[in-house]
């Protein structure tokens, strides 16, 4: 379909789940398997033998003893030099599996960009989660804050800074609908929906234990699907290299003629009797100079996908390397926020928020321990959205699924 259809997913989709559609539906992705089908068949072109061709000859035709000829019918078929039709289509079928194998590491990138929209979505709606719990956090506190202002044990003053905060609190969690309403539209688009189609809520999930990067690496090396693309289209240049010094070789052609004659020639032994040939032709390739241009044209295509694929390894040892880094920094900063940060953070506000209904803790220090407990516990979410993400971008540069 030309437009996005609002396909159902179940309200406990996974990110596998959201994935696998993405992968089903996506337009760019049909788009290549078109072209894989269309160069499968362009081989089957390539490696035929082209369409004979025949003719027919009138008119004022010879007179031979036998007769008069009164046509001439013909067929001839070219024959390419023997190799030529196979390097022909050897060439189009590696095309096939370069872009087969570009289909794979197109699924990669997909699959890449769904995670990172759904760990956005994670981000924007765990954020607003914890700005609503902050906000209802505010509102329990300013009832004990009005009961001390009326009791004339508390300045007004912290009343106003506390309806401050809940309104800074508003303003943030407008912002972080924003946010999260884009999100939806973004993961949306790579699920081919409408923008606004219902989503399930994203769910954390468990920390994977990744090798070591050089250990990545070395595979990547040899099975990642970019790998395998560039290794095709060097396949695909060297049966080009093979086709350009076959160009140097003749091309034959075949053919059979038949001419009918008549049995009322002027001679007395005419006796009609029909005549058939067969020809043998050959083409003479003299121009050098175009031919010599075909063999370097080959070689340089040979010699640039050749570096393309070391460059392809080298970015993405480059690219592993970066990846498995940031993946292992945000576990770290996951592990500080969790283990001390945050549990340390938020019992320092509940011993203040005692030590002020018992008098011995100021106002301030209590919002300044809750803006603390709540800067850790928006940044908490925001590191498990980036470690999704960096996850993400290792599956994609290590090849994994």
């Amino acid at each position: 379909s030309s437009r996005p259809s609002s396909i159902a997913i179940s309200p406990k989709a996974g990110l596998d789940e959201l994935i696998s559609v993405a992968l089903a539906r996506h337009t760019s992705l049909q788009s290549t398997r078109y072209r894989i089908s269309a160069l499968e068949q362009s081989a089957i072109q390539a490696g035929s033998l082209p369409d004979p061709s025949a003719s027919i000859g009138a008119g004022q035709l010879a007179e031979t003893a036998a007769g008069q000829v009164q046509a001439t019918l013909g067929a001839q078929q070219k024959i390419p030099f023997p190799g030529k039709l196979r390097a022909q289509k050897t060439v189009e079928l590696k095309k096939a599996d370069a872009m087969r194998a570009q289909l794979r590491a197109d699924e990669l990138a997909l699959a890449e960009q769904v995670r990172v929209a759904y760990w956005n979505l994670f981000s924007a709606r765990r954020t607003t989660a914890v700005l609503d719990e902050s906000r209802q956090t505010l509102v329990t506190l300013r009832e004990s804050v009005q009961a001390r202002v009326a009791a004339n044990r508390a300045k007004r003053q912290d009343l106003l800074r506390l309806e401050n905060e809940i309104t800074r609190l508003d303003q943030r969690l407008a912002t972080a609908a924003g946010r999260e309403k884009a999100a939806v539209a973004s993961l949306n688009s790579l699920l081919y929906r409408p923008g606004s189609a219902p989503l399930p809520s994203p769910k954390a999930s468990a920390v994977e234990a990744y090798p070591p990067a050089t250990t990545l690496v070395n595979k990547a090396r040899t099975q990642h699907p970019e790998v395998a693309s560039a290794e095709a289209r060097i396949e695909a240049a060297r049966s080009g290299v093979e086709l350009a010094n076959l160009k140097k070789r003749p091309d034959f052609t075949a053919g059979v003629s038949y001419l009918p004659v008549s049995n009322d020639g002027l001679a007395p032994s005419s006796d009609g009797t029909d005549q058939v040939m067969g020809t043998v032709g050959v083409t003479s390739p003299l121009w050098r100079k175009k031919n010599r241009a075909a063999e370097k044209e080959a070689d340089a295509l040979l010699a640039a996908e050749t570096s393309n694929l070391a460059t392809v390894r080298s970015s993405l040892q480059q690219r592993i390397g970066t990846a498995h880094a940031t993946y292992d920094a945000e576990v770290n900063t996951l592990d500080l926020y969790s283990g001390k940060l945050i549990p340390d953070s938020q019992q320092s506000y509940d011993l203040l928020v005692t030590g002020y209904k018992t008098e011995t803790s100021s106002f301030l220090d209590v919002i300044d321990a809750w803006r603390q407990l709540l800067s850790y516990r928006i940044e908490f979410e925001e590191n498990r959205g980036r470690l999704g993400k960096a996850d993400a971008a290792l599956r994609r540069s290590a090849g994994l699924p």
